[in-house]
């Protein structure tokens, strides 16, 4: 595959992901450099990760899971950090004032923490933890870069996901993100993972957890990320950022913090 040369120093499953959906929103996070305050969905599912990530670093050497109220309190922890960031959106603060809602959205995050680290943690088998990738092409162009959430059994990439509703069957199929994930391991380990897994935290009424599993990506769909990626380059390299359609679902406040400010938007 031949790169497109950019100014980009490196390039990210999240720019990717980013620019495919909207290229003027991509356009100004990382062109413009207009950063927007993150979500109380993000900065929920930030925290939760952390808590996690604590817990299974260290079940690395103890094969065990910490006890539920440390897991709880290193996401505590977290939130107070991270909690005065957020810019909830209208959807977010179902008519709550900011006070009440943060109040709200780590009480959402504690129920979260705690189906997870009950139905899903024991099972979980650590080797590695925040694994980082680097994925360099010829021709000095920017590496693909990323981290996986987990991995089990030193073969099993599993991504930890707290999210609003369950995600639809067969979802993990079809994902960008597990296949960059694959691509990193391979890249990685210089071997093909045995499955890829996504675990969800589903936040419900009563929170639940879904487990979605599936089996290393093809050739064909590890070359058509590389296609989509040159096609990324390309695009940077001659400044195209095309916007998305009106009638997209991410063309709203909900999903994109320039929503109100976007030129393209009718």
């Amino acid at each position: 595959m031949t790169l497109t040369a950019t100014n980009e120093k490196r390039i990210s499953y999240t720019q990717l992901n980013m620019f495919l959906r909207c290229g003027e929103q991509y356009r100004r996070r990382y062109i413009e450099g207009e950063i927007i305050p993150p979500s109380g969905s993000l900065v929920r599912g930030r925290t939760c990760h952390a808590a996690e990530e604590k817990n299974f670093r260290q079940k690395i050497q103890s094969k065990q899971d910490l006890p539920l109220a440390e897991v709880l309190d290193a996401f505590s922890t977290a939130w107070e950090e991270e909690k005065y960031s957020i810019a909830f959106t209208e959807e977010e603060l179902e008519g709550q004032t900011p006070t009440a809602a943060l109040g709200t959205w780590k009480d959402s995050g504690v129920a979260l923490l705690t189906v997870y680290q009950e139905q899903i943690a024991p099972l979980a088998r650590p080797t590695h933890v925040e694994q980082g990738f680097t994925v360099n092409f010829q021709g000095g162009y920017p590496p693909l870069i990323g981290y996986l959430d987990r991995i089990d059994d030193h073969t099993i990439i599993a991504d930890v996901k707290h999210v609003a509703k369950s995600p639809s069957q067969g979802a993990i199929d079809s994902d960008m993100q597990m296949t960059v994930y694959d691509l990193g391991f391979r890249t990685a380990f210089g071997r093909t993972p045995t499955a890829l897994v996504r675990e969800c935290a589903v936040a419900t009424k009563t929170p639940k957890t879904v487990v979605q599993r599936c089996e290393a990506r093809s050739p064909q769909a590890i070359n058509h990320l590389l296609c989509r990626i040159e096609a990324f380059l390309d695009a940077m390299q001659k400044g195209v950022f095309l916007p998305a359609d009106n009638g997209h679902w991410c063309c709203s406040p909900k999903w994109c913090g320039y929503y109100h400010s976007c030129k393209y938007r009718q």
